[in-house]
């Protein structure tokens, strides 16, 4: 986030390229869990009872 604020400061992107490029990472960015599933190095059941336990 410091970056981004040193990148807006600058001049190099605007707050609205900042906040519009905020949005698409967070739209993408897949979920741990679901990472784990795909890899193979947690099961559903398992991924379920680390939710749980937050």
């Amino acid at each position: 986030m410091q970056f981004a604020m040193y990148l807006v400061e600058n001049g190099v992107i605007t707050c609205e390229e900042f906040f519009e490029a905020l949005k698409l990472q967070t739209r993408s960015r897949p979920k741990l869990g679901a990472l784990a599933i795909k890899n193979r190095m947690l099961t559903c059941r398992q991924v379920f009872q680390v939710l749980e336990a937050q």
